[in-house]
């Protein structure tokens, strides 16, 4: 993993239950465990209200994402340039990839390459699994 090359992926939303808009998608490329190059960083305005329980656990407001935020398709474009085809890497890609972007991409009509993709929650319960098994 040393010198292997991937995308840290992290989204903010309008909620967890369906429809799921995103609100800001930060991404980092990364050389092993070392930053490489500048994060990658947008707001989006999808015209949508936020929930206060949502806006009280990432601070954004509609007229906040209305004033400083782009339209999703420019952002999206932007994100699979900076993506490439590096591996993605979350601490929940299940959420972020399945339950959030892939629907907010079929709903735009936007095609992105995402394979290879590692959650780290998945890797800390194989982990996990690993060290009780060797318990028993």
């Amino acid at each position: 993993m040393k010198d292997t090359p991937w995308i840290l992926v992290d989204t903010e939303t309008t909620g967890i239950r369906p429809p799921i808009f995103v609100v800001e998608i930060g991404a980092q490329r990364m050389r092993g465990w070392v930053p490489e190059g500048p994060p990658f960083q947008r707001l989006l305005n999808q015209n949508r209200d936020i929930p206060p329980e949502a806006a009280r656990v990432h601070g954004y407001t509609k007229e906040i994402l209305e004033r400083d935020g782009e339209p999703a398709d420019a952002v999206y474009e932007a994100f699979a340039e900076y993506v490439g085809d590096l591996p993605l890497v979350a601490y929940n890609l299940q959420y972020d990839l399945d339950q959030v972007l892939r629907p907010e991409w079929k709903r735009l009509g936007i095609r992105l390459r995402t394979h290879n993709q590692k959650s780290t929650v998945a890797a800390r319960q194989m982990a996990l699994k690993k060290v009780w098994a060797h318990r028993s």
